[in-house]
């Protein structure tokens, strides 16, 4: 998931880090055994100032009743009629999406699905959610 600040909006609360410093990731009790590390990671030669990007690998197969809960991301009811497969691939991307708004300005956003289908972003804040096998 890679996020970026669109505009400068008020942040409903203080960032949870001190700027110019790298805010710790989500702790593994907060993860799902199907989706169990988070990783801030940027692969491109140049950084993009006020963009983060987090990914992680995820196994369908350990995916367990209760893991959207525990994680306490909302399942969608097209995503509860779906298969293991696409609901663990939908978990990990609000993960990392919600771990990718917290280290941007320190809010704990999970987002939405829109009438579209698309990923419901905060205002300022614009943002893509990706998976493939595993990753």
């Amino acid at each position: 998931c890679v996020v970026k600040r669109t505009q400068m909006l008020p942040v409903p609360f203080p960032p949870t880090h001190s700027p110019g410093k790298m805010p710790p990731m989500t702790r593994l009790s907060d993860l799902s055994i199907c989706c169990p590390e988070l990783i801030r990671h940027w692969p491109l030669p140049q950084a993009l100032p006020g963009a983060v990007l987090v990914s992680g690998h995820f196994d369908p197969l350990k995916l367990v009743e209760g893991d959207f809960q525990r994680c306490a991301v909302q399942m969608p009811a097209s995503i509860q009629r779906s298969v293991a497969k696409r609901q663990a691939e939908f978990l990990a991307g609000r993960l990392c999406a919600r771990e990718a708004t917290r280290q941007l300005d320190g809010r704990l956003h999970v987002p939405a699905v829109g009438e579209d289908r698309a990923p419901v972003w905060p205002a300022d804040v614009c943002g893509s959610i990706t998976h493939s096998t595993g990753w």
